[in-house]
């Protein structure tokens, strides 16, 4: 499978936009917006390049790529919790296993989210997959996946839950990943539709920049849709050749660790503000610190770990990871 470069830009761009926004706050509410991205695109990775895959090899090179740094991470909070190194972060065993086994539930800030708080959105993606799997195995992913996906987020829209699992799994958000489905069928299109897109995004995120909250449907429509045309506007500018690669190629380095960085930054700012009073030093260290401990941890951690459980036990498409994106 050729590697898709725009791809990665908009993985290290998505990855970096929720960096800025967990530093500065409110005034940078839109960054937030990169898990919306990563939705969009991981919908158009398992249209385009996963559709001929058996759903255990697919759920198990899934489970490779996200699992053991999810579950490092996580694991490392409690323990730095148990050290009193992180004196405001408590857990229990049972939240931790249903954390770790991407199992929803609420918390005790009344909030549906697992121990590392970023995991949400993780939760969602983990039943696309299985969503996903189903289809494969009943050799349709695609009409599967619509139909499920699409029914669960109406019941979301018609029905009051309750129930965490419930709130998760009929999320509107869903409809995103189905975004990228659809995208995947249309992905070879050119120049002007690449340029056009990309200026309807532009202005359907300035305009969104304006409204301070963004939740359910509401941050579908403003957030979900400039999200899509953002990546349908890079692929098709990549399909058209006339993405900028050379120009754009150092930063390919921070899509490839784009998944390090979503999970560890959290991390990163919580030490650092131990140290230095949030500020914009506090600020600027902890964007070098990041993206320095990210890219360690991928070429360090998450490339071993992963060619070592394929070597030992997968099969399969050996470069299917390389730009699918989690958040």
């Amino acid at each position: 499978m050729q590697k898709v470069y725009s791809i990665q830009f908009l993985r290290a761009l998505a990855a970096f936009s929720v960096l800025l926004f967990h530093i500065v706050g409110e005034p940078f509410t839109i960054g937030a917006a990169g898990v919306d991205v990563f939705f969009v695109i991981s919908g158009l990775i398992m249209g385009s390049f996963a559709t001929a895959a058996g759903p255990g090899a697919f759920l198990y090179h899934r489970l490779v790529r996200i699992v053991p740094l999810y579950w490092a991470v996580t694991l490392v909070m409690c323990a730095g919790a148990m050290a009193g190194v992180f004196s405001t972060f408590t857990f229990t065993l049972e939240h931790l296993w249903k954390s770790l086994l991407f199992i929803p539930y609420t918390g005790d800030n009344g909030e549906v989210a697992p121990l590392l708080v970023v995991g949400w959105t993780l939760n969602m993606e983990m039943f696309f997959y299985i969503v996903f799997a189903l289809g494969l195995a009943l050799r349709a992913p695609l009409t599967v996946t619509v139909g499920i996906l699409s029914a669960m987020a109406l019941a979301g829209q018609v029905f009051n839950w309750q129930s965490p699992f419930m709130q998760t799994w009929t999320s509107p958000l869903l409809l995103e990943f189905l975004g990228g489905l659809l995208l995947s069928r249309f992905m070879f299109q050119g120049g002007q539709a690449g340029i056009a897109a990309l200026v309807i995004s532009l202005t359907g995120f300035v305009a969104a920049a304006m409204i301070s909250e963004q939740t359910g449907m509401l941050r579908l429509m403003t957030w979900g849709v400039p999200a899509f045309f953002l990546v349908a506007g890079c692929v098709w500018l990549e399909n058209a050749g006339l993405w900028p690669r050379r120009l754009l190629k150092p930063i390919e380095i921070i899509g490839d660790s784009s998944y390090a960085l979503y999970l560890l930054h959290g991390l990163v700012i919580s030490i650092i503000h131990k140290i230095l009073a949030p500020g914009i030093l506090a600020g600027a260290v902890i964007i070098i610190v990041a993206l320095a401990v990210s890219v360690l941890a991928h070429f360090l951690f998450e490339k071993p770990l992963i060619k070592l459980f394929r070597r030992r036990y997968g099969g399969g498409p050996r470069r299917q990871d390389q730009a699918v994106p989690v958040r």
